[in-house]
């Protein structure tokens, strides 16, 4: 069984990230696992935002 609280601590974390921070990740990064890891959550960043933006009809 996987330790719950360890990965919302971790998903928490990656909230706060701007979609900046991912890329950087991902650019610096020499694994392809993680390249591809911190572009997804880059997407999901962005998509949030477009979701709020859309939401609050601030465009």
């Amino acid at each position: 069984m996987c330790d719950v609280k360890k990965y919302e601590k971790i998903y928490q974390e990656i909230k706060k990230l701007t979609p900046e921070d991912a890329n950087q990740i991902e650019m610096e990064s020499s694994d392809k696992d993680v390249k591809n890891f911190y572009a997804m959550i880059e997407s999901l960043i962005l998509q949030k935002r477009q979701r709020e933006v859309v939401q609050n009809e601030s465009y």
